[in-house]
């Protein structure tokens, strides 16, 4: 059974009473990346350890900024199925979904950035993160999170699709897209300065 018909029967066999969150999948993997990581680190040649080092860092920025999230998302007392660290494949293509937030009414997929140091958008769209690392002033291009979920999107619009066999369901599934699927990024690093 497709995971979208898997969610389908729950949501739907969901208990009545639903008043608040329910977190369905509430882990992540990461964690268990960075056991991988600090492992590797400790057999690592030494011109390799500060990457390293420098990947255990962003990972455990990753899993704060996440449990931030399902913090907040916890404490909103809103009647809402969460996913969490969401895995979908089609065809060759891959997402991993941060949260998808399932109401009644919307569907969010939720992308968490955790960033530090300050986040600056160009003209053409671009992000730039400036941040400080060993007293050095470090100005790197990161890939958008704003373009990331909207593949995030694609993605679930062609398997929900490819599900949908006849011309009414297709069309109507097409038409109401775009008002019943949401993207969200949040930054989840009160620090970070959004410069624009």
């Amino acid at each position: 059974m497709a995971f979208f018909e898997i969610a389908k029967e729950f949501i739907m066999n969901k208990p009545p009473n639903l008043k608040g969150p329910h977190f369905y999948k509430a882990d992540s993997d990461l964690r268990a990346q960075l056991e991988q990581l600090k492992e590797f680190y400790k057999t690592a040649p030494d011109h390799i350890k500060p990457q390293v080092e420098q990947d255990i860092k962003m990972l455990h920025y990753g899993i704060a900024g996440e449990e931030k999230v399902a913090f907040e998302l916890n404490n909103s007392y809103m009647p809402m199925i969460v996913l969490h660290d969401l895995h979908l494949e089609y065809g060759d293509l891959s997402a991993q979904i941060d949260f998808l937030v399932i109401t009644n009414k919307v569907n969010i997929v939720l992308e968490c950035k955790n960033l530090f140091g300050h986040l600056e958008v160009n003209d053409r769209g671009d992000f730039i993160r400036t941040f400080e690392y060993k007293g050095k002033l470090i100005k790197e291009g990161i890939y958008s999170p704003i373009t990331q979920n909207a593949r995030h999107l694609e993605m679930i619009k062609k398997i929900r699709l490819k599900t949908k066999n006849n011309f009414i369901t297709r069309s109507g599934f097409l038409k109401y897209f775009d008002d019943i699927y949401k993207s969200v990024v949040v930054l989840a690093n009160p620090k970070t300065c959004f410069l624009q």
